[in-house]
């Protein structure tokens, strides 16, 4: 079996104080056929697909993409977690992640990350070290950073569009991912 990637984007939800971290783990052979297939699917063709500003047509249709060429979905939530406290979730939502990813069977050695500032990504890289230091990560897991020009990113966006939704109380777009969708909680931060 070949490499498998995953791509990683948050969500917080304000009304139910959700934070979460959802990847799209894409196997390394169909990485450029699911970017293709992607970018199909935006509406109006504009730069990149955003859960927020799409239509539910668009967004139904992502959904149905990732469950047709992922392997698999996980969601990490926490919850809850007061709005000045998204850093503290985001740090233990990326340790229950990362952990999982290495975990699978074939784990995945690849992260990538959506890019957010320059400190941000600083500080994701050094908690990221700072876990393999420790070794509650193993030493093979590479991580990266990309912006949204990177369309595998617009997957794990409609992940966790469809979990803060379903946080929300509107079930229908996990739904469309089916059994291969792994929601893990973990408690919130005081």
């Amino acid at each position: 079996m070949s490499d498998r990637y995953a791509f990683v984007d948050e969500s917080y939800i304000v009304e139910t104080r959700h934070y979460l971290l959802a990847a799209v783990v894409v196997r390394e052979e169909v990485l450029d056929d699911v970017r293709a297939s992607v970018r199909a699917v935006r509406r109006r063709r504009r730069d990149a697909f955003h859960w927020h500003g799409e239509f539910d047509r668009s967004r139904t249709a992502m959904l149905e993409l990732i469950a047709a060429t992922s392997d698999l979905q996980i969601v990490v939530v926490s919850r809850p977690v007061p709005p000045r406290r998204q850093e503290r979730a985001r740090a233990r939502c990326t340790e229950s992640l990362l952990a999982q990813l290495q975990v699978l069977d074939p784990p995945v050695h690849d992260v990538v990350l959506e890019s957010r500032t320059h400190v941000l990504d600083r500080r994701d890289g050094t908690r990221i070290e700072g876990l393999r230091a420790s070794m509650r990560i193993g030493p093979g897991l590479r991580f990266s950073f990309a912006t949204k020009a990177e369309p595998l990113l617009w997957i794990a966006d409609a992940v966790a569009g469809a979990e803060s939704a379903r946080a929300r109380g509107d079930g229908r777009y996990t739904q469309a991912l089916g059994d291969r969708l792994i929601r893990i909680s973990i408690p919130g931060v005081p």
